[in-house]
């Protein structure tokens, strides 16, 4: 069947199921691609409201911000307008993993009734678990149609994807929602391509079967995670391997520089687009055709770009703030996310109003403090680019001294080239710290199954930047 007849008889579905039943998501959903072209103005009233409705909400019905709120001597009421947001304390992940079920979701409402997602567990050592009910789930679908309606993907149009091993679609059927799976398969044209699990090494089998599937299935939109996307992709330029027929790649699960977006347009013959979206908030930013930076999801989330507790400066780095407006069942208010981004909105060319903001550059439990500044993910990509070994490094801080440089085996890189790495980097992060670069044959996985190419062995998140 022709893909866009199929796509149609698809909406024609979901549109009856959103008139006559609670599978509101496609009612949501037109809702949400109206939203993108409203005057400013309007968008940020309908942000406003949203957003004072969630905070009266957690106030009188969920105990833990009850309690967070008194603390700190305020109620609703004292937040009339968008000055008065900073009186909020934040929210962090470990706060809402040491409190009680009972405190952190609304009263009157079960565990038993709502949905579970978790998180990977990369930073806590254990996944971070979240509830949502089923009026938020269609919001979040929604969201997902709309962002991936900027990568000209719409339902009747194949998708592959690829994450890490650790991600809800890899595990057991008995774990997952079996509705979602369904949904995905024959609804989205969904297929898996298997993960990478000890290692990020790629056998010839393995590597060709990957190459086969890819240009089998010719998907219109490939998703997955952006290390092991570019690491497959080397494996294909290695080989002269180019597939084709892919309409887009979409990048997420890791900082993805623009250097290592045009690389991987080149390995795999399309263009690569950066979507953000943390597992307990999905869709927060995604880039269109402009490719000038991601559109701000404000009719779903209230964003916050910080530094030192204070609104940041633009193009200061500063650390990502978010408050779900959609999650009655478990708000997440002035949470910080853990991530690191250059402040500042700004418009775009595509007639979108939702403003733009800049990639994400790291997490901030990951990036090392130094003389020179903060060392990002991203930072450290743009560093090693220059050797060619853009996804090809691993950088470990031991302690407040001590860093271990790894470099994945490479016939472009000698021992010279290796000791000016290790000068480099001495002069960048201080001559006081003891590197150590080193060969290695791949770089291994976390057992969350996510990749890490900084990683900092130095307890506490970083609560303020220097």
């Amino acid at each position: 069947m022709d893909m866009d007849v199929y796509g149609k008889l698809v909406e024609t579905g979901y549109s009856l199921l959103s008139d006559w039943s609670s599978y509101k998501t496609w009612k949501y959903h037109r809702e949400l691609l109206a939203n993108q072209y409203l005057p400013e103005a309007e968008l940020r009233r309908l942000q406003w409201k949203r957003f004072s409705r969630i905070i009266r909400h957690a106030f009188e019905n969920v105990p833990f911000y009850t309690a967070k709120f008194k603390e700190a001597g305020i109620g609703p009421e004292d937040i009339h307008d968008p000055d008065a947001v900073s009186k909020i304390p934040f929210t962090t992940r470990k706060e809402l993993m040491e409190a009680s079920a009972q405190a952190v979701i609304a009263r009157g409402l079960s565990t038993r009734d709502l949905s579970l997602v978790e998180t990977s567990g990369t930073s806590e050592g254990r996944p971070f678990r979240l509830f949502m009910d089923w009026d938020c789930l269609n919001r979040k679908y929604a969201l997902l149609l709309r962002n991936y309606s900027y990568l000209g993907w719409q339902l009747g149009r194949k998708i592959m994807t690829l994450w890490n091993s650790a991600h809800e679609d890899y595990r057991p059927l008995r774990e997952r929602s079996i509705l979602k799976a369904v949904v995905y398969r024959f609804l989205h044209r969904k297929r898996w391509l298997p993960p990478f699990h000890k290692d990020s090494g790629l056998t010839d089998a393995k590597g060709l079967y990957y190459y086969e599937r890819i240009r089998t299935f010719r998907p219109h939109l490939l998703e997955g995670d952006a290390f092991v996307l570019y690491r497959i992709g080397r494996f294909f330029q290695e080989r002269n391997l180019v597939p084709q027929g892919i309409g887009a790649i979409s990048s997420a699960a890791g900082p993805t520089t623009s250097s290592i977006r045009e690389e991987l347009g080149r390995m795999f013959s399309t263009r690569v687009y950066n979507n953000y979206g943390p597992h307990e908030m999905e869709g927060v930013a995604c880039e269109c055709s402009e490719q000038r930076g991601l559109h701000q999801s404000l009719d779903s989330y209230w964003i916050e770009f910080i530094r030192d507790g204070q609104a940041a400066m633009t193009n200061e780095l500063s650390e990502l703030v978010l408050t779900d407006l959609d999650n009655f069942a478990m708000p997440l208010i002035r949470y910080r996310i853990g991530d690191y981004l250059r402040a500042g909105s700004y418009p775009c060319t595509c007639g979108r109003t939702f403003p733009l903001m800049r990639d994400v550059e790291g997490r901030t439990t990951d990036a090392l403090t130094t003389h020179r500044g903060v060392w990002t993910e991203s930072r450290f990509q743009d560093f090693f680019g220059r050797f060619n070994l853009e996804n090809q490094f691993q950088v470990i801080e031991k302690n407040g001294r001590q860093i271990e440089t790894r470099i994945v085996g490479s016939k472009n890189v000698d021992g010279a080239v290796l000791e000016r790495i290790k000068a480099e980097m001495k002069d960048l992060l201080g001559r006081d710290r003891a590197i150590t670069v080193e060969w290695v044959d791949a770089i291994p996985c976390e057992p969350s199954g996510k990749f890490r190419l900084v990683k900092s062995m130095v307890s506490g998140t970083q609560d303020q930047l220097p």
